[in-house]
């Protein structure tokens, strides 16, 4: 189980969060817009919940800087805890076979660039598109391009109708 509300209940009971980012906070226009008035209130409820913990754990310490930055929060209540992947992580070994029947699975068919993230505005995949699409054509000939992440249907099709202008459609993998 999760506490949603810092310190709603007992305020003796030490508490620590997790930070990620401050996105919606630092970019209110597009993430708190006036259509979504209850987005609003549940995010300034979680912003009150974090300034309320007795200590932040940031994931880098460009969000820890942010966090002290934007919630005025001292800095000794915030610890970068780093989400740098672990060392039992490593690249698993595939025989040809199931190399084949990953690639057949997301149709890919040649060498590729890959997009790893959240398909959203800000991220700018329109940019990468254009940019996929004025690499010299004998070299986009042999190449996709793979986007991987959670879209909504809007976001893909948006980006699936932006391949085709470009004419770089068929090297798109969504």
């Amino acid at each position: 189980d999760a506490t949603i509300s810092v310190d709603a209940l007992d305020l003796r009971l030490p508490t620590a969060v997790t930070v990620y980012d401050l996105i919606p906070l630092l970019n209110q226009d597009a993430y708190l817009g006036v259509d979504t008035t209850w987005v609003r209130r549940w995010d300034m409820d979680k912003i009150a919940s974090l300034r309320r913990s007795h200590l932040m754990l940031a994931i880098s310490d460009y969000t820890r800087q942010e966090a002290m930055d934007a919630l005025g929060v001292e800095g000794e209540r915030i610890v970068n805890m780093s989400s740098a992947i672990s060392d039992i992580f490593r690249p698993c070994q595939l025989d040809d076979g199931e190399t084949q029947g990953l690639y057949a699975r997301y149709s890919i068919r040649h060498p590729y660039l890959m997009y790893s993230g959240a398909i959203e505005s800000r991220k700018n995949l329109e940019r990468l598109l254009e940019a996929f699409a004025l690499l010299p054509p004998e070299l986009r000939a042999r190449h996709q391009l793979v986007i991987a992440g959670k879209a909504s249907e809007s976001d893909g099709l948006r980006l699936l109708h932006l391949s085709q202008k470009l004419g770089i459609g068929e090297h798109l993998v969504l």
